[in-house]
């Protein structure tokens, strides 16, 4: 471990000595554009669009069964797949939304190239109106085609995306849409290529995962709706109406809050804006509602929905809404509050992983998985290592948990070639697009409190830094409440949090920890958490991995399996759950932890462990793969019920 560490010392040195000249690169590439103060993100020449849960736009949604066909040798374009006459009748008929490496046993672990066409038939009463195409989920990048138009490109395959279509479309007759898509992972683009030929550490699943639909709406529409909420009724909101037309017009718009069965409350707002054609012009109020009853963990109904009205004065008319919740989630020196009072936050860590259906989670699967977390008595998640389908997000509002989400930006600088990348304004756009993406889509969630802007990059460098800190104020500048946070990885030898210069960026110092796992023993955790204290002890620290393998069956203290870093570890349930209560219990006497997050909810896919006790699984799961629970299940469920009995600690104390 001395050669380990002495190793590790030096790829540092040379690291700030040939790559630290870092860029200063500003965010234009990005498309953003400044309303009266109002940030608009703009995207294929239209602006992006917040997602309401209800709408009386028409739909028409392309979910269902789709051709595929993976392309590994990358013929598809010069044999042009993409065309409408192309012959795609004796392709494989994949469910969509989908994963492609469930499809087939031998697609298991393909990464490269897989197509996907569909055809539709375009309504007519879409004719002249306003239509979007919307994909999200698609992974990890895709060229779009409609009826053999190349209609342009994304990159990051957790986060919503938008085409304007209505030129492109044939109403009344028949469509081609065909989607090449790329699970590969490249160096600036999210999540990263770390080294060459590296895993990732969850499988890299390709397909299309969330949504697939086409969108028609009036020309003068809502394109960007974004809500704060307080506990005590205050409300303020902030919204951007985009005309599609190029003449001018005027519209009236009116913002109603109703109960959830659609009861009127009152108007927060009305107002006649001018719409130039092709622009944007926004709507700001101010508000405090009497009478609100405030969202939380244990009254989670109390939502409501936010409608608003666009009347064109007889030229389109619209009303789509929101669910919001009244809550305050804040971060005050070294602790964190909840609607005013302090909160200790008990979570897990949850791919989205399904062993029938890969990434993609089924409306049953988000219900059984939220129902095992309200069992272990949990009132946090973290969505590593990415955006989750913003359907979790719906449930989580309604069964009442509070939420982490985090971009794709994971072990950035992991060798030298990634630390080039990260220098590079790329890699910063990549992750810059993937994080508003996701603000804009999901931040009217009250379960989502915090964001991360990755996950165990090499945070002892100032390429590094730099890029988290541009990542931090591009948040900030679209969202001014929730907490800011990113997941750095602990080094032994007290090099974290001695050579840390990235944490202390966030509103919330988040720690992944394994003291007793993959270094050190279980009790070098207390001073490990006491010299995080010392550097940081005016920031809330929570630990937000901890965890150790546990596979039914295996004997204790028998046959030890290869962890990395030249180490082999008991992969039995009995050793998990030793090393949960050791390191839950240490952390229960530290009353400077706001909270803990373990490693992990449920074992999945895991194209890093070829040697473990179970290949090609990370099974640190409490619960397995198939969600039978494990010991350690109620191990953590007693921490938790536990905790949430005990009077939390305040500053004065």
């Amino acid at each position: 471990m001395r050669d380990w560490g002495t190793k590790f010392c030096l790829f540092i040195a040379l690291n700030l000595f040939f790559v630290s000249g870092c860029f200063h690169a500003d965010d234009k590439n990005l498309g953003i554009e400044e309303v009266s103060d109002i940030p608009i993100l703009w995207e294929n020449g239209i602006p992006y669009f917040t997602r309401f849960q209800t709408t009386d736009h028409y739909q028409l949604n392309l979910a269902g069964i789709w051709n595929f066909k993976i392309d590994p040798e990358g013929i598809g374009e010069k044999e042009k797949w993409y065309e409408p006459e192309f012959d795609d009748k004796d392709w494989f008929a994949h469910p969509v939304p989908g994963s492609w490496n469930v499809q087939r046993e031998e697609w298991l672990n393909y990464v490269g190239v897989g197509w996907y066409r569909t055809r539709f038939i375009a309504p007519e009463n879409f004719s002249g109106r306003f239509n979007r195409l919307i994909l999200d989920g698609v992974s990890f990048r895709v060229d779009v085609y409609l009826n053999g138009k190349f209609l342009g490109s994304h990159s990051g395959g957790f986060s919503r995306f938008n085409f304007d279509v209505s030129d492109s479309l044939k109403y009344g007759e028949e469509n081609v849409l065909a989607l090449k898509v790329d699970n590969r992972r490249r160096w600036d683009e999210l999540p990263p290529m770390v080294h060459k030929n590296g895993a990732l550490g969850w499988l890299p699943y390709g397909g299309i995962h969330h949504q697939a639909l086409i969108e028609s709406g009036p020309e003068a529409t809502v394109c960007k709706l974004s809500v704060y909420t307080e506990h005590t009724g205050r409300l303020n909101l902030q919204a951007g109406v985009y005309n599609h037309s190029e003449e001018n017009r005027r519209a009236m718009v009116v913002i109603q809050l109703r109960d959830l069965d659609g009861n009127f409350i009152t108007t927060l707002g009305s107002k006649e804006v001018f719409l130039m054609g092709k622009s944007v012009s926004v709507i700001k109020l101010d508000r405090t509602i009497e009478g609100i009853k405030p969202w939380s963990l244990e009254e989670p109904q109390n939502r409501y929905g936010l409608v608003v009205r666009v009347d064109s004065l007889g030229q389109g008319y619209e009303e789509q809404s929101l669910e919001i919740g009244f809550r305050k989630f804040e971060f005050k020196g070294n602790r964190l509050y909840f609607n005013g009072k302090p909160i200790f936050l008990l979570g897990v860590n949850r791919h989205e992983d399904d062993p029938k259906t890969g990434r993609f989670q089924s409306d049953e699967r988000i219900s059984e998985d939220l129902s095992l977390l309200k069992q272990l008595n949990a009132n946090f998640i973290r969505t590593s290592h990415y955006p989750n389908d913003p359907r979790f997000l719906d449930a989580c509002d309604r069964e009442g948990f509070l939420v982490m989400e985090e971009i794709s930006l994971h072990q950035v600088g992991w060798g030298f070639a990634g630390v080039i990348s990260a220098e590079k304004d790329a890699l910063f756009q990549n992750a810059g697009r993937e994080l508003l993406e996701t603000i804009e889509r999901d931040r009217n969630h009250p379960s989502l409190v915090m964001y991360s802007l990755g996950d165990e990059s090499f945070t002892f460098l100032p390429s590094i830094r730099i890029l988290h800190k541009r990542l931090y104020t591009l948040a900030r500048r679209f969202d001014h409440e929730r907490a800011i946070t990113m997941a750095v990885v602990t080094v032994p030898y007290r090099v974290t949090p001695w050579l840390e210069m990235t944490a202390g960026i966030g509103d919330v110092i988040s720690v992944n920890e394994y003291y007793g796992w993959y270094y050190g023993e279980l009790n070098q955790l207390s001073s490990f958490l006491d010299s995080l204290h010392k550097k940081w002890s005016d920031k809330p620290i929570i630990i937000s991995e901890l965890g150790a393998e546990g596979v039914p069956g295996l004997k204790p203290g028998g046959k030890l399996y290869p962890i990395g870093y030249g180490k082999k570890r008991d992969f039995s349930e009995e050793y998990q759950v030793k090393f949960l209560r050791s390191q839950l219990g240490t952390i229960k006497s530290k009353s400077y932890i706001s909270g803990v997050i373990v490693w992990v909810f449920a074992d999945h896919r895991d194209d890093k462990r070829p040697l473990s006790a179970v290949p090609q699984m990370n099974t640190k799961g409490l619960l397995t793969y198939e969600r039978k629970k494990k010991q350690a299940f109620d191990v953590v469920a007693e921490f938790f019920n536990a905790m949430q009995t005990l009077k939390p600690i305040t500053n004065s104390q």
